[in-house]
């Protein structure tokens, strides 16, 4: 059964409009105050360590910057505002900027290799990525091979550097083998072969 009501007058909008007006959301309290927090924050002489430019949007330095990007002091990340539910806003004593590779590592997962918490802010380091890179593998070749205490890291040839030359150089995401050339050797072999073009100039 549908109920449908009559449409309102004007004069009945213009009264709830009025009615809304007058009403003071909970969250505006909270936008009143950031802005207070900011302007006190952004004074001259008040906490000094926060990076001036970035509270403007306007720090080009990044990570490489020596001031803090954040408010806030702590180095855990607002579970809550991960999910959109922080309610502190700029009053909230946990980090407002989600960024794994500066958060502390899980006590649990390095220990046991496992961590239950689901909402867990810390970072699960793999015990693999902390072994060093084999440099003999990275190079071409490892003589340990799978017995190799250090890590063998494989990644795809670049095509490119396989063709003589890879405008990316070592910024290249593909890899490039780092073969050592024996010149003696390879001078020998020349000679051997009657080609005297190859010399040490």
């Amino acid at each position: 059964m549908a109920v449908y009501r009559e449409a309102l007058t004007q004069n009945e909008l213009m009264t709830i409009n009025q009615n809304e007006q007058e009403i003071i959301y909970e969250f505006e309290k909270y936008t009143g105050l950031a802005q207070q927090e900011y302007d006190d924050q952004t004074a001259p002489g008040k906490d000094t360590d926060i990076c001036q430019a970035w509270l403007e949007n306007r720090c080009e330095r990044g990570d490489l910057c020596q001031y803090r990007h954040s408010r806030s002091k702590s180095l855990i990340v607002c579970k809550h505002w991960l999910r959109g539910l922080c309610k502190k806003g700029i009053e909230c004593e946990f980090v407002h900027r989600f960024e794994l590779d500066k958060m502390p590592e899980c006590f649990f997962f390095s220990r046991y290799g496992e961590c239950t918490n689901d909402e867990c802010m810390y970072r699960h380091v793999v015990a693999d990525s902390r072994r060093m890179e084999c440099p003999f593998y990275a190079r071409g070749f490892c003589k340990h091979g799978p017995r190799c205490r250090y890590k063998h890291v494989q990644k795809v040839a670049c095509a490119n550097y396989l063709g003589g030359f890879c405008p990316k150089g070592p910024a290249c995401r593909f890899g490039h083998a780092k073969f050592e050339i024996d010149l003696q050797q390879v001078l020998h072999e020349a000679e051997r072969f009657g080609d005297r073009s190859v010399s040490w100039r």
